[in-house]
C-alpha cells in the first residue's frame, strides 16, 4: 500500500513540476519582468520617490510605472500587475484625501480603477511572448480577459451613474467635475473595448482560416 502511494506522489508530483516548468516557459519573459518591476509598483517603494503628489496620493506616480511596466508584458503580465495595481488603490485610499466623505472617496477611485482597467485593456493585446503552438490557447485567454474586463468597468460605470453615485453629491461644482472626469474615461474605454474586439475577431477568423474550420 505504501509503495502504491508513493507511486501516486511520484506520478501526480512530475506531472505537477512539468505543469509548472512548461508554464514558466511559457511565460518566462513576463514573471522575469513582473518580478523585476513588483517592488517599484508597490504603495511603499512610490510613498518614498514619488514627487507628484495629489491629496497625499500616489497615484499620479503609480499610473506613470505601471503604465512603463505594460509596455515590456504581454497578456500574463498584464493580469500580474492589475493584482498590483489593485492593492496599491486599496492601501493609497486608506492614506489619501483626508476629510473627503465616504461617498466622494468612492467616486474618486472608482474613476482610478477605470482608469488602470483602461490601461491594461489596451495593452492587452499587443504582446505575445509564448511559444508559437500555445498561440490559440492565448487568443482564447484573450477572449476572457475581455470579457472581465467588460464585466468589471461596466459595473463601476453603472454604479457611478446610478443614485449613489456622482448624481448623489451635493456640490455642483465636484458633481460636475467628476461627470466630465467619468465621460472622459468612459469614451477611452469603449474605443479600447472595441479595439480589442475587433482585433480578436481578425485573428480569430485568420485561425479559422489557416485549420480550414
Amino acid at each position: 500500500m505504501l509503495r502504491f502511494l508513493k507511486w501516486i506522489f511520484f506520478i501526480f508530483g512530475g506531472l505537477g513540476l512539468l505543469i509548472l516548468t512548461f508554464f514558466y516557459i511559457q511565460n518566462k519573459q513576463d514573471l522575469n519582468t513582473f518580478f523585476d518591476n513588483k517592488e517599484n509598483l508597490s504603495y511603499e517603494s512610490l510613498q518614498k520617490k514619488c514627487l507628484n503628489i495629489v491629496n497625499n496620493s500616489y497615484y499620479p506616480c503609480f499610473k506613470q510605472e505601471f503604465d512603463d511596466y505594460l509596455d515590456k508584458v504581454s497578456l500574463t503580465g498584464t493580469s500580474l500587475g492589475m493584482k498590483l495595481a489593485f492593492n496599491f488603490l486599496e492601501e493609497d485610499r486608506i492614506h489619501s484625501y483626508e476629510g473627503v466623505e465616504e461617498n466622494e472617496r468612492n467616486i474618486i477611485y472608482g474613476l482610478k480603477h477605470l482608469d488602470i482597467n483602461n490601461l491594461a485593456l489596451d495593452n492587452s493585446y499587443r504582446r505575445f511572448f509564448g511559444l508559437e503552438f500555445t498561440y490559440g490557447g492565448y487568443i482564447g485567454k484573450l477572449k476572457d480577459f475581455l470579457v472581465e474586463a467588460k464585466d468589471f468597468s461596466d459595473g463601476i460605470i453603472e454604479g457611478l451613474k446610478g443614485k449613489d453615485g456622482i448624481s448623489s453629491l451635493k456640490d455642483e461644482t465636484l458633481k460636475q467635475k467628476y461627470t466630465a472626469d467619468l465621460e472622459r474615461i468612459e469614451a477611452t474605454y469603449l474605443i479600447k473595448r472595441d479595439e480589442v474586439q475587433k482585433w480578436l475577431n481578425q485573428k480569430v477568423d485568420s485561425l479559422k482560416k489557416k485549420h480550414n474550420i
